[in-house]
């Protein structure tokens, strides 16, 4: 209409632009153009000049946009918090640095209790295998009794019979006949005349034998499947009869020359070796099974120290992953809030220009809706936060802890700003030297190579030499009459013995050893080519973290130049502001693409972090986490 009446009358027209330009130094004259400040608030200017981006300087005086986030959770956690806060009442806050998690990630780690746990088990194992190998000696001691019950019994045999007219001289014996003729004679008679006669005889006496024994023993084996021993013995026997040879009867039954009461002691000595022989079954240290069983015990105990070790590694990178995970958390929820904060500032403010009808209803209503929206946003950035930290709780096994701790963290600015700490061309060198998997692959393979070059051994002839000598006193006539007697004088024995063998034992077939013989080289094959596989595995694993630690270097380059142009941008704005040629809600746009570029800066150096928590673990871990 006024388009219609300009065209229709110039004088109109003009009267129209003399209105217009009136109401204009109206509007100039008596409010003025608003400062951006006025428009948005000290607080929205301070957050534009916040030290967070490295590119902007911080401003001289800075004004917080929100009351701390330290504050905020105080307030939830006493219980006078809305929403997703009202979930932190009667839980403790709890700071923590990386550093702190790094230390409890190990300590409280079910795996690590358990590799450690393993790993002691694995040493215990070692010992009891090494243990085949030491001095071994023995005592034995013993006691017999040995009881004889008389016994007489009706004897028919040749005897001589004396007639009683018959005249002799000494005692009567029988003639004994050598080559015809009578040799037993002298001042005894010798009678030929023998009559098969019955008579009562002693066929057994009563008679005590005790003895008592004791023996030491000493014996070590080797790991290429010898063996020595050496035995030293001792007896002490008591005897009440004593039968002399050549005699029809015995003496007595009370030792009636008390020779074997007064000489009770006898001692024996013995020694031994044995062996395979070389190039046979069960020679060397390949070839004993003692020996083997040392071997794959070390082996096994190296495995369980790098099992430990790679359930440390596993731990602390879940705990770091996880602290990252809620600095970004705590990051996002900081900037949610100072955005949220400004908003509803700016709304209040709004509110007074929109009452003067300087704003019309749907440029007001933009503000209402972004400041829901923000709102919204925030709850979202505290269940977050909510959630991290509960994650991180649950790596640390604090879950537990009563009250529920609530994880703040600190001291990680420096930390998360800094470069990249690892450099991708190294970490394929490092984790392939390093790597614990790949060294319990190795210690795999090289346990079952043992086993087959044993079980290999085994399949060899069965040839082995054996050597013993022995020494022994006898007591058939006399012992000794002390213990040190017998030992003194046991290398002037009564008797000795040696022995010299040679054992070769051929099992029909063998086909129980031929087949663990396979069962072994399968196996080692088997172990081989896994190993194969965990190089491979872990080769590319650290090339696909190399390429993600770049591309979260250029993610990082990428968002410090969106977060320049979008701060280049929201200054023009505020420029235009003053000018009143864009409105307040395009201001809030410009503000809200800086604090999304911040956003993706904060999350790219949060990648960063955890690709580098990632390629430390494939890397066997940095110098510093040896210790």
């Amino acid at each position: 209409m006024t388009a219609v009446a300009h065209r229709s009358s110039p004088l109109l027209a003009r009267g129209l632009r003399t209105l217009l330009a009136a109401l204009a130094v109206w509007g100039w004259v008596g409010c003025g153009p608003l400062a951006a400040g006025e428009i948005v608030g000290p607080e929205v200017l301070a957050l534009t000049l916040s030290p967070a981006s490295p590119s902007v300087p911080a401003a001289a005086s800075v004004v917080p946009a929100a009351t701390s986030l330290e504050d905020a959770i105080a307030v939830a956690l006493e219980g006078s918090a809305n929403g997703a806060r009202a979930a932190l009442k009667d839980q403790r806050l709890r700071k923590l640095t990386l550093l702190e998690a790094d230390e409890s990630s190990a300590a409280r780690s079910l795996a690590v209790a358990l590799a450690v746990a393993g790993s002691g088990e694995r040493r215990a194992a070692l010992e009891g295998s090494r243990s085949a190998f030491d001095t071994t000696s023995s005592l034995s001691f013993g006691y017999t009794e040995s009881n004889g019950h008389s016994r007489n019994q009706f004897i028919i045999r040749e005897r001589i019979v004396e007639t009683e007219d018959q005249e002799t001289e000494g005692s009567v014996v029988g003639c004994v006949i050598v080559d015809g003729e009578i040799a037993n004679t002298g001042s005894d008679t010798c009678v030929d005349d023998l009559e098969l006669v019955g008579e009562e005889e002693t066929a057994s006496s009563d008679s005590r034998l005790r003895s008592w024994f004791g023996s030491v023993s000493l014996a070590k084996g080797f790991d290429w499947g010898g063996s020595v021993s050496a035995t030293f013995g001792s007896t002490y026997k008591i005897k009440t009869s004593y039968d002399v040879e050549g005699l029809q009867s015995i003496l007595s039954v009370q030792d009636p020359f008390g020779f074997s009461s007064r000489t009770p002691w006898t001692s024996s000595l013995s020694l031994s070796f044995s062996s395979p022989l070389p190039l046979t079954k069960g020679f060397g240290a390949e070839g004993s099974s003692a020996g083997v069983s040392v071997a794959v015990s070390e082996a096994t105990l190296r495995r369980s120290r790098w099992e430990r070790h790679l359930a440390r590694l596993t731990a602390q990178q879940a705990v770091r992953l996880r602290y990252w995970d809620l600095v970004g958390a705590v990051e996002r929820l900081k900037l949610t809030r100072d955005l949220a904060a400004a908003v509803r500032d700016l709304e209040g403010r709004m509110q007074r220009r929109f009452s003067r009808g300087y704003l019309t209803n749907y440029e007001f209503k933009q503000i209402v809706a972004e400041a829901n929206a923000l709102e919204l946003q925030e709850e979202s950035a505290w269940s977050g936060y909510l959630a991290a930290s509960h994650a991180l709780a649950a790596s640390l096994d604090w879950l537990k802890r009563d009250p529920l701790p609530l994880l703040f963290p600190i001291d990680y600015e420096a930390a998360l700003r800094a470069a990249a700490g690892l450099r991708g061309e190294d970490a394929v060198a490092q984790a392939l030297m390093r790597y614990p998997e790949l060294k319990i692959s190795a210690e795999d393979t090289s346990t079952a190579r043992l086993q087959e070059r044993f079980r290999r051994h085994q399949t060899r002839p069965d040839l082995s030499f054996s050597l013993s000598y022995n020494l022994a006193q006898t007591d058939s006539a006399f012992g000794y009459d002390s213990w040190r007697d017998s030992a003194v004088h046991i290398f002037g024995p009564d008797s000795d013995e040696i022995f010299v063998g040679l054992t070769y034992t051929l099992p029909l077939w063998n086909g129980a050893v031929k087949a663990a013989h396979r069962r072994a080289l399968a196996a080692r094959k088997q172990a081989e080519a896994i190993e194969r596989q965990a190089v491979s595995d872990v080769v590319r694993q650290v090339n696909a973290a190399s390429s993600q630690l770049r591309l979260a270097q250029l993610r990082i380059e990428d968002a410090a130049s969106r977060l320049r142009l979008a701060e280049r941008s929201l200054r023009h704005a505020m420029r235009m502001l003053e000018l009143e040629r864009i409105s307040s809600f395009e201001l809030i746009n410009r503000y809200r693409a800086v604090l999304a570029a911040r956003r993706e800066d904060v999350a790219a150096r949060v990648a960063l972090r955890q690709v580098e928590a990632r390629l430390v673990r494939l890397m066997g871990g940095i110098e510093e986490d040896w210790s």
